[in-house]
């Protein structure tokens, strides 16, 4: 809705240009993120905090995530260049520097580690063999543990879909 609303602006002659940002996480100076953002709890399941350290093996499977002051930087960059007016931009990693679900494990596991935060054992399944199990497990877990788990499904679902995006006509605008 909100970028048919915008195509309307371009057609009356305002310059403007559209900016599609994938998941916003923290600033790439020192990584800390905002708790109620939906990449801390990413990364609190990743670390084994919501399932006991039982998990799927997600590891290969990427995650579009771009910093903040990236994003900032993107936007700035459009507005002061004259050819992106009209234009859509996907301010995301792209397909080639996207991490792996496996490297925000290993990096959220590390950060715990250096605040002395206790983290669980991790043991992982096949996706296969683990999705089968949540059902059942959803059906005994206290409302808290439901509302996780939940985000974990959708987690399941969003990374074994192979994900489209492209940066590379927005980094073309940027360089400018």
């Amino acid at each position: 809705e909100a970028e048919a609303l915008l195509c309307l602006c371009l057609d009356k002659g305002m310059k403007i240009s559209i900016h599609r940002p994938s998941m916003v996480v923290g600033s790439s100076d020192d990584g800390r993120i905002i708790s109620h953002q939906v990449f801390f709890h990413i990364v609190r399941l990743l670390a084994g905090f919501y399932t006991k350290g039982i998990q799927p093996n997600l590891s290969s499977f990427k995650l579009d995530t771009i910093p903040v002051d990236f994003v900032a930087k993107a936007i700035v960059a459009s507005v002061n260049n004259q050819d992106s007016v009209g234009k859509f931009f996907n301010i995301c990693s792209g397909k080639t520097l996207a991490p792996t679900l496996g490297e925000i494990q290993s990096l959220a596991q590390q950060a715990f580690v250096r605040y002395n935060v206790a983290i669980p054992k991790l043991h992982q399944f096949p996706i296969f063999l683990f999705s089968a199990v949540l059902g059942g497990y959803k059906m005994i877990a206290g409302l808290k543990y439901k509302k996780r788990l939940e985000i974990l499904q959708q987690l399941l679902a969003y990374a074994q879909y192979v994900q489209p995006f492209e940066n590379t006509k927005s980094l073309e605008i940027y360089k400018k």
